[in-house]
């Protein structure tokens, strides 16, 4: 058990540096695709457009990863009361989420 609640902390340690380390650069791609995009809108042509806003999508889905990650590592710590629950209605929000992103 010890082993386990080593592993757990050294998990958390990991997602907490990664989610740090991770979410400088990840603004700052967002920015600078941004200022890009507002420099240039008068002369950026619509295939630039859309690769800008796949960058920017691509950035959103990037940091909803790392929150997921240090949820994740979160939600090992907590101790709270099993309840049932509909797996099938699960399933269907998550259609719903995934075909909203794709």
């Amino acid at each position: 058990m010890i082993d386990l609640r080593h592993s757990h902390a050294e998990l958390e340690q990991i997602a907490y540096a990664a989610s740090h380390d991770l979410q400088e650069p990840l603004r700052k791609i967002q920015v600078f695709s941004n200022r890009l995009v507002w420099l240039k809108a008068q002369h950026i042509d619509d295939e630039s457009k859309h690769t800008m806003e796949r960058i920017s999508t691509s950035a959103m889905r990037m940091q909803e990863l790392i929150e997921d990650l240090v949820n994740v590592t979160s939600l090992t710590k907590q101790q709270s009361e099993k309840e049932a629950v509909d797996l099938n209605l699960i399933l269907k929000q998550v259609q719903t989420t995934l075909k909203k992103k794709l």
